[in-house]
Parts: structure tokens; C-alpha cells; sequence
């Protein structure tokens, strides 16, 4: 068993969890997908395997821009989004919330691999002003850092 932020990687079944699962619901799960010869084939292999020369970069993000809304008060001559005052185009918070996951669920199994503690870099630019959704961003920000915490991947906030 590995354990990694909010979750176990159990190595003789190959499955991960969530780490509050209760101890019966492990005893059926270990019933449901008892180990095998198979897995032991499985881990000599792995055992072959280089975490450091593994592609891992086309699973992962390492640095993600979110752009909020199209939304801005101001009216820049070089700008090109021809942004607005009253633009329907701004983003969820439960959209962003899947896209977050994701990510952090990638890392986790990233950062089990390779054993590497990269930072996750998230960006919020765009065709918009961040701020002008002040109430999204703030949820948004505490959303991200609140998973990076649960999940121990350090987190670098960027804002254009």
C-alpha cells in the first residue's frame, strides 16, 4: 500500500482509493479482486521500469491557464478580445471544478510514479479581466488550493 494525498494505491490489486474508505468496504474490495501470479508478473516489470525516463508529461499538466470570464471595465487599445462590460461567456465554477480534479488526479498518480514533487502552475489570463468575476475567482482560488492540500501538490498561483 502507497499512500499519497487523499489516496492509497493498493499494490497487490492495482486499484487506488480514497483513503477514508472504511475498513469493510477494503475487505470486499480485497474479496471483489484478490491478488494473483498475475500480479506479481505486473510488478517485476514494473520493478524494470525507469520512473525517471517515463513520458508522464502526456497524462499531466504542469501549468494550466483558466480564463474566468470575457468580461473587463476597461477598453485597451492593444487588447484583441474586444472584451465587455456584459458578456454572457464566463466560465462555471462546477466546470472548473472537473477540469481541477483531473489535473490533481493526474499529478497524484504523477507524482506516484516518478516520485517527484513538481508544483502545479495555474494561470488565470484571458480574453477578460480575472477580477471582474471577484466572487468566482475568490471560490475559484480556494477551490484550487483546498485540492492541492488534500493531495500534497504544491501549488503556484499566476494572475496576467
Amino acid at each position: 500500500m502507497h499512500k499519497i494525498g487523499n489516496y492509497v494505491f493498493d499494490s497487490d490489486r492495482l486499484i487506488i482509493y480514497k483513503d477514508d474508505i472504511d475498513e469493510q468496504t477494503i475487505s470486499i474490495i480485497n474479496e471483489t479482486f484478490p491478488a494473483d501470479e498475475n500480479y506479481e508478473k505486473v510488478f517485476s516489470r514494473l520493478k524494470e521500469l525507469n520512473a525517471e525516463k517515463m513520458k508522464m508529461d502526456k497524462i499531466t499538466v504542469s501549468d494550466a491557464g483558466i480564463c474566468l470570464t470575457y468580461n473587463c471595465n476597461l477598453r485597451c487599445t492593444y487588447c484583441g478580445y474586444s472584451s465587455s462590460n456584459n458578456s454572457n461567456d464566463k466560465l462555471k465554477q462546477s466546470d472548473i471544478e472537473v477540469f481541477i480534479k483531473d489535473i490533481i488526479k493526474k499529478r497524484t498518480i504523477k507524482k506516484l510514479i516518478t516520485k517527484k514533487d513538481e508544483p502545479l502552475v495555474i494561470s488565470f489570463t484571458g480574453g477578460g479581466e480575472p477580477t471582474y468575476e471577484w466572487d468566482l475567482l475568490q471560490n475559484v482560488i480556494f477551490f484550487i488550493k483546498s485540492q492541492c492540500e488534500d493531495n500534497n501538490i504544491p501549488l503556484y498561483l499566476k494572475m496576467t
